[in-house]
């Protein structure tokens, strides 16, 4: 067990062997200057030792005062850095975004380097379609598809977005498309959510177009994970419905 004495006492000597000024340490600390005399007696009495020598004025360090002054001001001086970092926000830690997998394959990541370049954001990303609950956890803050705003937290709206058909020129060339009806003739893809629900058409949301459902039971193609729906389709297969704002994977000459 440490045997120290109190620290109002250091902290007190610490201070007056600072400013060489028992009136300057007092207003530092808030106290009198008779407050900060006292302590410095008390921490000498359980010395033993004579910490400053008071007269002639002004006063000045002892053998001993000299001796322990610079270990106190080394502690202080540590325990102010370690308590201003646990106090103040970590900048280096860094800031955790939820995304889907789409998003962040074809919009988010070739973004990152300007947003950590140019507003000097540490983000880190996390890539998952399930929703996430930010109550708790790492996580600060998420990208999703969203109607409306949800009851809990605080809801930014990034853009809007619809919905275009795609498909390979081959497939156009075997069945032409003269009016926007004529595409839900064409054969559809569509992709499963996880949590083994019902298949949904590549990027649909919200009302169905005429006929798009007796369309979509005719389906004969479907996928687990959205990013496969692209490859038939560049095959020349499929059409699909593919979100405007951000482009799918780079496309091959032709396509």
């Amino acid at each position: 067990m440490r045997r120290l004495p109190p620290l109002h006492a250091l902290r007190a000597f610490e201070a007056a062997a600072r400013h060489l000024h028992f009136a300057r340490a007092a207003a530092e600390l808030h106290l009198t200057p008779t407050a900060i005399s006292h302590q410095i007696r008390l921490l000498e009495e359980i010395l033993g030792v004579k910490l400053f020598h008071r007269y002639p004025r002004p006063i000045r360090l002892s053998a001993e005062g000299a001796a322990l002054y610079p270990v106190l001001r080394e502690g202080f001086d540590r325990m102010a850095d370690v308590i201003a970092a646990l106090s103040e926000p970590d900048a280096r830690r860094p800031l955790t975004v939820s995304v889907t997998v789409a998003f962040a394959s074809l919009w988010l990541m070739r973004r990152l380097p300007a947003l950590r370049n140019e507003a000097g954001l540490n983000l880190k990303v996390e890539a998952d379609n399930q929703p996430v609950d930010l109550s708790g956890g790492d996580v600060d803050f998420a990208v999703r598809y969203a109607r409306q705003p949800g009851p809990e937290g605080h809801w930014l709206a990034l853009f809007e977005d619809r919905l275009v058909p795609l498909c390979a020129p081959d497939l156009l060339c075997r069945h032409p498309v003269a009016r926007d009806a004529d595409v839900l003739g064409l054969p559809l893809i569509a992709y499963r959510w996880s949590g083994g629900r019902r298949p949904r058409q590549a990027g649909t949301a919200g009302r169905a177009p005429r006929g798009f459902r007796r369309t979509y039971r005719r389906s004969r193609s479907i996928f687990p994970r959205k990013f496969m729906l692209l490859i038939p389709r560049l095959q020349g297969r499929v059409w699909c419905l593919h979100p405007a704002f951000w482009p799918p994977h780079p496309l091959p000459p032709g396509n």
